[in-house]
């Protein structure tokens, strides 16, 4: 099996299409972390490579990077289409809340089990302000 084809199977139900730049860059991510590890090639045989441990966490480490991806991924509309009286409808994927948590998890652990720190969320490096306090109370209409 591909590379490719592997990190592909790990998202079933995903329109496997849309995956063609997320693959790419997933197998790509191992050489940009910290320690680097080896970049894979999408074409490369997993059977051939089964034997070196740097490859195969390598492999690990990619797969970790295309579940934080999908992590972040919005759900897929849907569309339809319609020619004299045959009417078709594709429905599109959905990513729920439980999945996003899923996929996150999956990330880490993987990532964790490579020696690697898991990937920070976005909010987290972003210093998010509540502004709640800010807000001004409820006060009655005056009707004029």
């Amino acid at each position: 099996m591909t590379v490719e084809k592997y990190l592909a199977a790990k998202i079933p139900g995903y329109p496997v299409t849309a995956l063609d730049g997320v693959l790419e860059d997933a197998a790509f991510s191992p050489c940009l972390a910290t320690p680097p590890l080896l970049a894979l090639d999408l074409g490369d045989d997993i059977a051939e490579h089964k034997d070196d441990t740097e490859w195969m966490r390598s492999l690990r480490y990619a797969l970790s990077t295309l579940y934080y991806s999908i992590s972040g991924v919005f759900s897929g509309g849907s569309r339809s289409e319609q020619v004299g009286d045959v009417h078709a409808s594709l429905s599109g994927f959905i990513i729920t809340q439980s999945d996003r948590e899923y996929y996150r998890s999956m990330g880490d652990k993987l990532r964790t089990e490579i020696g690697y720190e898991p990937e920070e969320q976005v909010q987290e490096q972003g210093g998010m302000f509540d502004a709640t306090s800010l807000r001004t109370p409820n006060r009655p209409k005056r009707w004029i």
